[in-house]
């Protein structure tokens, strides 16, 4: 070839180089050019999502295979894998076949999950979805797109990108519910925050896509997936990523008795099996049971009671501070009444809150208090109220923690007071078992369909029901 030729055919080389440069084309990350690595999005960061990565790294790593994460927008991760730009999905449920059809489906459970409507119940008691007058989800969630798609009565929707813009805009009350996964609602701040409810909408299972191009690997995972369940290490997985799994419980059958204890308050839970809760609990549990074992007494041995399994159900409970082994219902029954601080003085309260306190500060038995005052404070139980406040008299103790209507007439005009938090929700509380699941499931349903129906008034009054945050609405 001649110096001509030569120039020439660099010449032409260069104008294809730079062509390529300048044409359209998928991000480079996408062609990593190594056949034995398989590209999926990135999920966001979370006790499930680690789960599904375990699962599959190693499924994928027996098959001779490596996974890469690549961060991308979660619809437009969908849209990459139907074009086989990336190699699949790493868990979507099996409606996407419809809009996507170039995705194949490993089938194979990975896991089951509750879409779930979140709402501040002081706003709307139990939160029904029929009720609610607009919502916000994280865009691209197919499921719930679908599920909104088929309700009969559309209402405003808004999308959000990411689950903290969701959570964002239902705490400064730009919204009145959100849409989410379970798994997505036990990864935010609301979990721990009671007055947030969850209410489960839909069960769906996920699944494992990849492209048709990589249609040939599938029956080899499925091979790998089940001996891996079968061999007990999915269950390990879940375990060591902390994943518990919604499970459906059977029809709950009539029980020969059902043991319930409380704590003896007044005219809500008398020794004698008169008051409002009793009432409440005879019309949920009634129907199941032959007969209903009803015990007022202290909060602390009611608590020791549950723990040792010998009741069944323990009423009037704040969610998180359950005996171990235990279960909380969603679904309050009524609203407590603010608890207070009460000192002799208003320095020792500007000292509490201070945390610069040398004496301890007095509870009843059973309750906990740690989360709402400052670290290092040194508290002492006592079996009642009027024990407290008879150390406070005594100057053997600093402050009392109660409420305000047991104050004691010698402190009502000399005392010091601080609330240490409004009104929370009141839970049941039931054993962790498959009996306390069904209570539970059984309570849950019977008690959103007595508010629902407007039943609930043939035992709540209108101020009642108004203090519970249980008011039906119209």
């Amino acid at each position: 070839m001649g110096l001509f030729g030569t120039f020439q055919l660099r010449t032409l080389l260069a104008l294809l180089l730079c062509c390529w440069a300048v044409l359209p084309r998928p991000a480079a990350a996408y062609f990593n050019g190594n056949p034995n690595q398989l590209d999926f999005r990135d999920p966001t960061p979370g006790n499930l999502p680690n789960y599904v990565k375990a699962t599959l790294e190693e499924a994928y790593g027996e098959l001779g295979f490596t996974l890469n994460y690549l961060p991308m927008p979660r619809q437009r991760s969908l849209v990459e894998a139907n074009k086989g730009n990336i190699a699949g999905e790493l868990a979507r449920i099996p409606e996407i076949n419809d809009a996507y059809p170039n995705l194949r489906r490993v089938d194979f459970p990975l896991y089951a999950f509750n879409v779930v409507l979140v709402a501040d119940r002081r706003r709307c008691g139990i939160c029904a979805f029929e009720q609610i007058e607009n919502v916000a989800h994280v865009n691209g969630v197919q499921i719930i797109e679908d599920f909104l798609a088929r309700q009969p009565r559309q209402r405003p929707v808004a999308t959000m990108e990411s689950i903290k813009q969701l959570t964002t805009l239902l705490e400064n009350n730009r919204v009145e519910a959100i849409l989410m996964t379970d798994f997505e609602f036990q990864q935010t701040d609301l979990a721990q925050q009671r007055h947030y409810i969850r209410v489960p909408l839909e069960r769906a299972l996920a699944y494992h896509y990849l492209n048709k191009k990589h249609a040939d690997l599938i029956p080899r995972l499925e091979r790998k997936l089940l001996s891996m369940h079968d061999s007990g290490r999915i269950e390990e997985l879940l375990e060591q990523n902390n994943v518990s799994l919604p499970n459906s419980s059977p029809p709950l059958e009539q029980q020969p008795v059902l043991r319930l204890i409380a704590d003896n308050w007044d005219t809500l839970t008398s020794g004698d099996g008169s008051g409002l809760y009793w009432d409440l609990m005879r019309r949920i549990f009634g129907p199941v049971a032959e007969e209903l074992e009803l015990n007022a007494s202290s909060f602390r041995r009611a608590n020791l009671s549950l723990a040792e399994r010998r009741y069944d159900v323990m009423l009037a409970a704040y969610d998180h501070l359950q005996p171990e082994g235990t279960i909380v219902s969603e679904t309050h029954f009524d609203y407590d009444q603010p608890v207070y601080i009460i000192a002799n003085s208003k320095d020792t309260i500007k000292d509490i809150q201070a945390g610069k306190l040398e004496l301890p500060i007095c509870h009843t038995q059973g309750y906990s208090y740690e989360e709402f005052l400052p670290d290092g404070m040194l508290y002492y139980a006592a079996s009642g109220s009027l024990d407290c406040f008879a150390l406070l008299d005594l100057g053997r103790v600093a402050a009392v923690i109660d409420y305000r209507r047991r104050i004691p007439e010698w402190l009502e005009s000399s005392h010091a007071e601080m609330k240490l938090h409004d009104g929370l929700p009141l839970q049941l509380v039931f054993q962790d078992t498959p009996l306390g699941r069904q209570l539970r499931d059984h309570y849950e349903a019977t008690m959103r369909q007595l508010v629902q129906s407007g039943e609930i008034k043939d035992i709540y009054n209108a101020e009642q029901l108004r203090k519970a945050n249980l008011m039906p609405k119209p």
